[in-house]
């Protein structure tokens, strides 16, 4: 069994056919969900965590890669779908144990349809096995029977509503099917009866970053992590929830081509930069929440720099000026003063000409030099009024005062 067959697609809840971009969010999202959970203190629900893990690892590895994919797929095809046989055997009280016991091995090995089999013979032969309406809830969800798994949770809470880990099961299944307020009331009910247990705290901080309450996420997390210095599951899911509100608080907008997000105001420079700072500080091994983390805070820091900006589009009487600047290839504030001051040096007279050469200076300077958020939102409102490159106005701005109509 140790060389059971895994389903890439059902493991990933994605068609064959879907696309590589279908298949990286896919793996993004499982593999975040199931590493926070590798902290569990239930040893077997932690071992699954591990094994599932290493089998996205996996799935990585092959899904991601056209040759693979294709021997894989080739593999699929060929792969019989294997079913335990039922048994003859009635009523013994041992044949109920005897099929807890296969329940639990075909768990552990990860072969999900036979585990399931088994705990729905096991809980036929006796109704109050809670741990077999576990286990028969868990690998129905893994197999993408929702309403089985939800019947057979709800049985395992009502022989036992004392087991925190059932209530966590529960909420997952309904997080995954986006039932977000009756997820929250499981985990929380999961929290109060093991207080100490970091996960569920993770569990109920990611329910509010579905319901975009990245605040009231970051307060738990920041609790879970005074309160388990040592976790680094709690350390990895306050900097990627940070993250998520980092890029919350930027103007976003959409073109043919993708959706961008970009720092358009001072506060939200400030909030990121901040919230950045503080994701640098924790201490974990995740490396693409560490790239994002740095990349959101060289642009913050960016943001505040100090930058030239011209409007590459001027309306009325100054389109021609444009034109003309375009075709000088006169780009830069530096080349615009000097043709100025040649200028107004071949008219100045008794030194009228250098002052009104400094007051021009100083105008072209307050006018032009700004800090790169203000260049943003100055280049995002021109492209809005001319509707270049856009499929259609979806602009979300962010915090902060917006910029002013041109």
């Amino acid at each position: 069994m140790s060389d059971q067959f895994v389903d890439y697609y059902q493991l990933l809840a994605v068609e064959e056919s879907a696309t590589e971009e279908v298949l990286e969010e896919a793996l993004k999202r499982e593999l975040r969900k199931w590493t926070h959970r590798q902290g569990l203190a239930d040893f077997d629900r932690r071992q699954e965590a591990e094994r599932r893990v290493r089998d996205l690892t996996d799935a990585r590895g092959v899904l991601l890669n056209a040759g693979s994919r294709k021997q894989y797929d080739n593999q699929r095809a060929a792969q019989s779908a294997r079913t335990p046989q039922q048994t003859e055997a009635e009523a013994p009280s041992d044949a109920a144990i005897d099929w807890a016991t296969r329940a639990e091995e075909y768990l552990s090995f990860g072969d999900m349809p036979s585990a399931n089999f088994a705990a729905s013979q096991a809980v036929q032969l006796r109704g109050s096995h809670h741990e077999m309406w576990s286990i028969r809830g868990h690998t129905a969800l893994s197999m993408g029977d929702w309403m089985q798994a939800e019947f057979s949770f709800n049985e395992a809470i009502r022989i036992r509503p004392d087991v925190a880990i059932y209530h966590f099961d529960l909420g997952c299944a309904y997080e995954e099917k986006e039932q977000y307020f009756e997820a929250l009331q499981q985990f929380e009910l999961a929290a109060q009866i093991e207080d100490n247990e970091p996960t569920y705290q993770r569990a109920i901080a990611g329910i509010y970053v579905h319901r975009l309450e990245y605040d009231r996420a970051v307060e738990i997390l920041e609790s879970a992590v005074r309160r388990h210095p040592d976790d680094a599951y709690n350390q990895m899911m306050l900097a990627w929830v940070l993250c998520e509100r980092a890029e919350s608080v930027m103007t976003s907008y959409q073109t043919q081509d993708d959706r961008y997000c970009i720092i358009t105001s001072a506060e939200q420079a400030k909030t990121i930069r901040s919230d950045m700072e503080r994701a640098v500080q924790l201490k974990h091994s995740d490396e693409e929440i560490n790239d994002a983390v740095a990349e959101l805070l060289a642009r913050a820091v960016a943001a505040d720099d100090s930058v030239w900006h011209h409007p590459s589009r001027i309306n009325g009487v100054w389109d021609a000026l444009a034109k003309l600047h375009n075709s000088l290839i006169i780009n830069n504030a530096v080349t615009w003063i000097v043709i100025l001051f040649i200028g107004l040096g071949l008219i100045s007279v008794y030194g009228i000409g250098l002052v009104f050469l400094a007051l021009a200076g100083a105008l072209y300077h307050k006018l032009y030099r700004m800090p790169r958020w203000k260049a943003n939102g100055k280049d995002l409102l021109w492209r809005m009024i001319r509707a270049e490159g856009f499929v259609d106005y979806d602009v979300k701005w962010g915090i902060g005062e917006r910029p002013r109509r041109p």
